[in-house]
């Protein structure tokens, strides 16, 4: 015998029962499943399997322990140690058995998750794809309008003013601003730089070496990731140089004098002459106020206006019986309006005509007593730019190459209806024909129509899969802590799996997060979006979010993880006095769970 294998044989002749187990552990995870461990036993002598030799191992080390001591303390050290290294050695088994019991549970529930996944994906880009192709033939497809309308409308865009609060939050001057930095050598950030800031969000953009390459100051790329500051997309343009600039913009090209005056009238039935001008800043077109008075008198018949779902920027609002919950019949919206003329001729203020347009004054048509739009009209004024002096403008300091304000190029500005055909009918019934003709065409390309409620089933089924997959979760993050609270109590923090049970686990605990982040991406972000905004305003309300929140679900498992543990060690302890005999205190163990 070699030295080597005597100073072997001493230690092993010495170990504690944890000791003994791990040493085991160490030589029977080489195999890397309990399936090639189990084969290669099976080619060893009886010497070699781990029972027998874990308690021989103990046997030998409690006689050279207790050598000389009492018969009686020998046998009860004898006893404790055997049962204690049996204990461990069953709760190893326990451990790596539970996960192979569950290992082709744990696949169907996977894979039934990818599958419904991808179901609910491939639906919803069906569904976005018609609703994209619903909103391309409504905003393609000339509107009806009758001749009056027609004109109004083209009235409207020649006068049109863009108030300055919608120019300055809108995208124009922006632009104008970013072509100018990267006409004068500045760099643009790639697209969706910004979402490196979301550490816990996987994305498909730029790495985060292509983006802090973009920056000659390391501590400038920090303040991207904090949020902080480059968030126009610049790596060398901060937003206070960027605001400073843009606020210098509009400042001058408030400077040159090109203000017009815009009024909201919210009972006027149609959004686009619902905000109108006023020519000349007193002068409101006597067809938007007819418009605005027919409004008040439908809401005086609890008559209300609803916007049309015609994505068409003309669309007329939609008139709704409030009380039979119903869309309002033609021939009492038509009498109404008739009144409304009638009543609308008594005004007895100032009016002029303007380009072949009548107009009211704006100061008389606040002060008539017969006026039915009640309230403070003049909390809907707001102060803009008159597009059509502003685009002269342009176009002429275009064509000498100085159409710039503070060293930015500019260009022209247009009104958001402008560019959308319409369709100017005979009359109203030929109005009224091609006004259905129209809604069927929207209604036939419609999905989700309210009768079949497809879209609630939709989001039923996005509801179930959240709730399977997290239930899903949160059984995965319980093992998981389990196994790793597991070794840390009793296996010294060594890994008590075999390494390809271990891999495996790891794998699906990663896949199914992989999935719940592609379905926080792809579905539930959109329809928690349109949660809020179909709930915005209304306090008694709520919706329960669709997005997965994983963190959370971790901070869950803490409890069901002791209760878990409690039985795997309970398990084992019955394991370990049913093979040393003590059959009658095995099943006493298991008392609580029968």
């Amino acid at each position: 015998m070699t030295n080597r294998k005597q100073r072997m044989d001493k230690l092993e002749s010495n170990l504690s029962p944890t000791q003994a187990v791990l040493l085991w552990m160490n030589e029977a995870h080489e195999f890397g499943s309990i399936e090639e461990y189990a084969r290669y036993l099976k080619t060893q002598p009886d010497s070699v399997r781990p029972i027998r030799r874990l308690v021989e191992q103990m046997t030998t080390s409690v006689e050279q322990a207790k050598k000389g001591k009492p018969k009686p303390e020998i046998h009860r050290a004898l006893r404790q140690a055997g049962l204690d290294v049996l204990f461990l050695f069953f709760l190893h088994q326990q451990v790596n058995g539970m996960l192979l019991d569950k290992e082709r549970y744990f696949a169907c529930h996977a894979l039934m998750l990818d599958k419904e996944l991808a179901s609910l994906a491939r639906e919803r880009m069906h569904n976005d794809q018609a609703m994209w192709n619903r909103l391309q033939v409504g905003l393609r497809m000339p509107y009806p309008l009758d001749p009056e309308t027609a004109q109004a409308v083209g009235a409207a865009i020649k006068h049109n003013v863009i108030p300055w609060e919608v120019l300055e939050e809108g995208d124009e001057i922006y632009g104008w601003l970013i072509n100018h930095y990267l006409s004068k050598g500045k760099t643009e950030l790639p697209d969706g730089a910004y979402k490196l800031q979301d550490e816990s969000v996987s994305h498909s953009g730029p790495d985060m070496e292509e983006v802090r390459a973009l920056f000659a100051d390391p501590a400038e790329f920090e303040k991207l990731l904090a949020g902080e500051d480059y968030s126009y997309g610049l790596s060398d343009v901060t937003d206070t140089e960027f605001n400073e600039h843009y606020e210098t913009i509009v400042s001058a090209m408030k400077d040159l004098g090109f203000d017009g005056l815009i009024v909201e009238l919210p009972t006027v039935p149609h959004a686009f002459l619902r905000d109108a001008p006023l020519v000349e800043g007193e002068w409101i077109d006597r067809y938007v106020v007819e418009l605005a008075e027919w409004g008040a008198r439908l809401a005086q018949q609890s008559l209300v206006l609803e916007e049309s779902d015609d994505p068409h920027p003309l669309a007329w609002f939609r008139v709704t019986d409030q009380e039979k919950q119903e869309e309002a019949q033609i021939g009492v919206t038509s009498k109404l309006r008739n009144q409304t003329r009638r009543h609308l001729a008594r005004f007895t203020g100032r009016t002029q005509e303007i380009k072949g347009r009548q107009h009211l004054h704006w100061e008389d048509y606040l002060g008539w007593r017969g006026r039915r739009v009640k309230g403070d009209l003049t909390s809907g004024l707001s102060t803009g730019l008159f597009l059509s002096p502003w685009n002269r403008w342009v176009e002429d300091h275009n064509d000498k190459e100085t159409a710039t304000l503070v060293g930015v190029h500019l260009g022209q500005l247009s009104c958001h209806a402008q560019g959308y055909q319409y369709r100017i009918c005979v009359d109203t019934e030929e109005q009224n024909v091609e006004q259905r003709q129209r809604r069927s065409l929207l209604d036939s390309l419609r999905i989700n129509k309210p009768e079949n409620n497809a879209e609630e089933r939709f989001h039923e089924r996005v509801n179930n899969w959240k709730e399977l997959a997290q239930t899903f979760l949160v059984e995965l993050y319980t093992l998981r802590r389990v196994i790793v609270s597991i070794n840390r109590r009793y296996f010294e923090g060594q890994d008590v799996l075999f390494s390809k049970v271990g891999e495996g686990f790891g794998d699906l605990v990663e896949y199914i997060e992989g999935l719940s982040d592609l379905y926080n991406r792809n579905l539930s972000e959109g329809l928690d979006r349109l949660a809020t905004l179909a709930t915005k305003g209304d306090s008694g309300k709520s919706t329960e979010p669709f997005c997965l929140d994983l963190p959370a679900l971790e901070n869950l498992v803490a409890k069901p993880g002791k209760h878990r543990i409690a039985y795997l060690v309970d398990m084992a302890k019955f394991e370990a006095l049913d093979t040393i005999g003590e059959n009658q205190k095995a099943v006493e163990s298991l008392h609580r769970y029968v």
